[in-house]
């Protein structure tokens, strides 16, 4: 159960019930936390209405965890100060892609720790930012303004500076898409895309600011992209949905991250998937 960590953000009880968001914690996911000694919950805008009832409910999915014996949860949210901001309250920044522009890592830094002190408050211990991609692609539909830079220095730097200050506010950071979503037309929570770099052209672009990252010790999660690189792993696997052999994407490759994560590398932190 510790390698789970699900996302409640609407319930109904009987399939003839209208569907309500989940804002409360009711009987059978307190449960489910307890039984199950899930690893951690990630939350979305539909768990929250305001600060207090949010602040409840983080408290009480704690209370779930502990209560039952169990280790404390990873309360995860992706707060990355642009518009993918999915806890409501709080300081609204102007985005990484702003931040990046400036050229100023300082305000990278202050931004991570106001928003790394705003979600400690709100009992959010884990945050799936920086966006650490490097946006090269203008046809990106789902990285754009999420990245700092289509500049890996520039991406490199800002993730670095962005992930010190959650840090520093005892929030969990997490650098993210390994191993890179910012060459890509296509968003990858609905279709497969295909990245076609040499691992040493990877590494001089997209690779870049994740190998900084790692190499100073910055993060202590790296979350992985649903994208195919040929590159860095071309094994394939046959997908009954395709009807035909595919390459593996990188969330299921062992040599990109057990391989090159880890070991070339050196990542000794927890790898996450993404949704």
């Amino acid at each position: 159960g510790q390698i789970l960590m699900p996302s409640f953000r609407i319930w109904r009880d009987y399939p003839d019930e209208e569907a309500q968001n989940v804002t409360e914690l009711n009987d059978e996911i307190r449960d489910m936390i307890g039984d199950f000694h899930l690893g951690g919950v990630d939350l979305f805008a539909e768990n929250s209405t305001d600060i207090s009832q949010l602040v409840h409910l983080t408290y009480d999915m704690q209370r779930s965890a502990i209560d039952a014996g169990n280790l404390p949860l990873l309360i995860a949210t992706d707060q990355e100060g642009g518009n993918v901001s999915r806890a409501k309250y709080g300081t609204l920044f102007s985005g990484n892609m702003a931040l990046g522009a400036s050229g100023n890592t300082d305000y990278a830094n202050t931004a991570g720790e106001i928003i790394g002190k705003e979600m400690d408050a709100l009992g959010i211990n884990c945050n799936f930012a920086p966006d650490a991609d490097v946006n090269s692609n203008e046809q990106n539909p789902i990285i754009g303004i999420r990245a700092f830079s289509g500049d890996a220095d520039m991406a490199s730097k800002m993730s670095i500076a962005m992930a010190k200050g959650f840090e520093s506010s005892n929030v969990v950071s997490c650098a993210k898409h390994f191993p890179g979503h910012g060459d890509t037309s296509t968003d990858t929570h609905t279709g497969l895309s295909s990245v076609n770099k040499s691992y040493d052209e990877w590494l001089a672009s997209d690779g870049k600011p994740f190998y900084d990252i790692i190499k100073t010790k910055t993060t202590d999660m790296i979350m992985t992209a649903h994208l195919q690189y040929p590159g860095l792993d071309d094994t394939t696997y046959y997908s009954p949905i395709v009807g035909e052999e595919i390459v593996l994407p990188a969330t299921m490759s062992k040599k990109i991250l057990t391989g090159i994560l880890k070991e070339n590398f050196g990542f000794e932190g927890v790898i996450v998937t993404d949704a």
